[in-house]
């Protein structure tokens, strides 16, 4: 009797310390799910700020190319040869602020590629939760 009883408090305690070592992964898959998580947040908080920016940008830049800012040069005046130094100054800025808005265009390109990324990667570990939550309840 005591020898069984012996047996089952042994089992009992391999038991617990099986369960022990599962609930511990599962506490660091859920730690690492939780800091995913949080990345992903901040990256689609960031997308959503480089969008707004690029909206006023590419806004700001609309009214240079519109028609409002077309050169008008009047002759014989000073506002007629300020005029001719700045539109031949202008298309510069003008590529740049082009060149700009792009630039922003591939980083969100970056940014969605990374969210998919992490979406996947927490697909994962949701997976890897799963099994041994199952792992858990079998014990």
């Amino acid at each position: 009797m005591a020898l069984n009883l012996i047996d089952s408090f042994q089992e009992w305690l391999q038991k617990e310390e099986a369960r022990n070592r599962i609930r511990k992964q599962i506490r660091e898959i859920t730690t690492k799910i939780n800091a995913a998580a949080a990345v992903k947040v901040s990256l689609i908080n960031m997308d959503t700020l480089i969008t707004n920016t690029r909206n006023k940008w590419d806004k700001r830049l609309s009214a240079f190319l519109s028609s409002v800012m077309s050169p008008v040069v009047v002759t014989d005046k000073f506002e007629g040869d300020s005029a001719d130094a700045i539109s031949a100054n202008l298309p510069t800025p003008i590529e740049m602020m082009s060149h700009t808005s792009t630039q922003a265009g591939g980083v969100q390109t970056e940014i969605a590629e990374q969210l998919s990324k992490l979406g996947e990667y927490i697909g994962k570990l949701e997976d890897e939760k799963a099994i041994k939550e199952a792992e858990l309840a079998a014990i």
